[in-house]
């Protein structure tokens, strides 16, 4: 497995006169990895690319649902943590 973060531009870019949106970042796969993370943050949000070897690891879409999960979780205590304050 490799992970990479890379921290992108937190003003809005734009190309002919049009907003670049959202950012989906794609790492490359090595030798011998099942699993690529890439995260890049951009305007104020955080993407996540996965790119995984099928013949590896067939189900990377679990890996994305977790993802999913795991910031809803982190939002919720950040909340909590906010309300609390």
């Amino acid at each position: 497995m490799i992970v990479t973060n890379v921290p992108g531009p937190q003003i809005p870019l734009y190309v002919l006169g049009r907003e670049l949106e959202e950012v989906f970042p794609v790492a490359f796969l090595p030798q011998n990895h099942a699993l690529a993370v890439a995260i890049m943050s951009y305007h104020g949000k955080v993407g996540f690319g996965l790119l995984a070897d099928y013949d590896s690891m067939e189900d990377v879409e679990a890996v994305a649902d977790g993802i999913n999960e795991s910031l809803a979780e982190l939002e919720q205590a950040a909340g909590k943590a906010s309300a609390a304050a």
